[in-house]
Formats: structure tokens, sequence, C-alpha cells
């Protein structure tokens, strides 16, 4: 009975270890995706327009960090009266020194305040997707010198290069 007993303490200890390899593998990836940075890939402007859709834009960048490894910017965009479909969206770097355009992936973030800060006359629109988040790696993007930065916005009706008033000196 007590060589019963032992082998279900060992199976017990054994099933609460694999449960917590699971747990800590979870955390892992779900940190690093969240922590994972864009790569850079060239970006046709000329197939974006930035005429009457984009005077209809909106937009706000709430955190930018330039730090010693990385970039860091997290803000919204939208066009008004568009249904918004972030996912098609990308984070679109002007580097002045080379006259190039880029852009990167960006992690869309859901932002149903801002749905909630347009609303008219008591209607509030869909703008619950108009959130981003792009992480750029500065040893991988190689972008020295001043650039501007924009979201480059594809609702599938609707593309549009909306400035994003920000510029950095990125070294």
């Amino acid at each position: 009975m007590e060589n019963f007993m032992n082998i279900a303490r060992k199976r017990e200890n054994l099933t609460l270890i694999a449960l917590a390899v699971c747990v800590a593998a979870a955390f892992f990836v779900t940190w690093n995706s969240y922590k994972r940075y864009s790569s850079l890939i060239p970006f046709d402007s000329e197939t974006f327009c930035q005429g009457a859709a984009c005077e209809n834009s909106d937009h706000c960048v709430d955190v930018v960090k330039n730090n010693k490894n990385s970039v860091y910017v997290a803000g919204w965009a939208f066009i008004r009266g568009h249904e918004n479909v972030m996912f098609k969206n990308k984070f679109v770097i002007y580097n002045v020194p080379t006259g190039k355009y880029y852009y990167a992936n960006i992690k869309c973030m859901k932002r149903p305040d801002v749905s909630r800060a347009f609303a008219i006359d008591g209607k509030i629109p869909n703008y619950d997707n108009s959130g981003f988040l792009a992480t750029l790696k500065k040893d991988t993007i190689k972008l020295a010198g001043l650039n501007k930065f924009y979201i480059a916005y594809d609702d599938g009706v609707s593309k549009c290069l909306i400035d994003l008033n920000l510029t950095l000196d990125i070294q």
C-alpha cells in the first residue's frame, strides 16, 4: 500500500510540474509576441494618396519612447466616417537623409475610448480598432538621422498616408 501511495504522489508531482511548464511557456510566448520588434520593408508612398481622405483623418500619438536600443510609438488614427480595419494599416517611416519610405507592421490595439470620444448626437462610431503600437529595434532599422512617421491607412475603400506630425532624430 505504501508503494502505491508513493507512485500516486510522484504522479501528482509530475502533473503539477507539467502544468507549471505549460503556464510558463504560455507566458513566454505572450510576452515575446508583445515585445516583438518590427522589421522595415521598403514602402511605395505613391500608392497612398495624401489628399481629401487624409483631410478627414484624426490621430493622436499617445506615447513616444526613443531610447538607446529602440523606438516605441503608440496612439490611434482613423478616417472620419470610415469603418477602420487596422489590421491592414502599416507604420510608415520617411527617412529624411535618404528620401526613402519604409514600413513596419504594427500591433493593433483596441481603443473603444476613441469611439466614445467621437460620438455625434449620441451615435457612437466604430473606431474601436484605431489603436496602434510600433516597436522598432534600432540595430535592425538602421535609419540614422531625421525620420518622419505616418500611418498608411487602408480600409479597403480608401488609402491614405496619415501624417502623425512626429519627427525623431534616430542615432
